[in-house]
């Protein structure tokens, strides 16, 4: 994984996978994760308990993704384009 995303879930004691949907959930986005694992409800559920600082949205807004189609610069504006 990368070294922000790891440094952001070390920072709150969160796995990537709540810091991301956290991200998300900040930027405004319904977050909806499913799935059929109990464990995996509660760590769903562990994403109400924190919140990111906004240097940490802008460490994430700056990451490049492997999403085809855009790319670290682009990311802000294409989340943009979706609200």
């Amino acid at each position: 994984l990368h070294r922000v995303l790891n440094g952001i879930s070390s920072n709150h004691d969160k796995k990537v996978s709540q810091i991301m949907l956290r991200w998300a959930m900040q930027l405004g986005f319904a977050v909806i994760p499913g799935t059929g694992n109990p464990n995996h409800m509660v760590e769903n559920l562990g994403i109400y308990g924190f919140e990111l600082e906004k240097n940490e949205m802008d460490a994430i807004d700056g990451l490049k993704y492997n999403a085809e189609g855009f790319s670290a610069g682009q990311t802000t504006s294409f989340i943009g384009s979706l609200k």
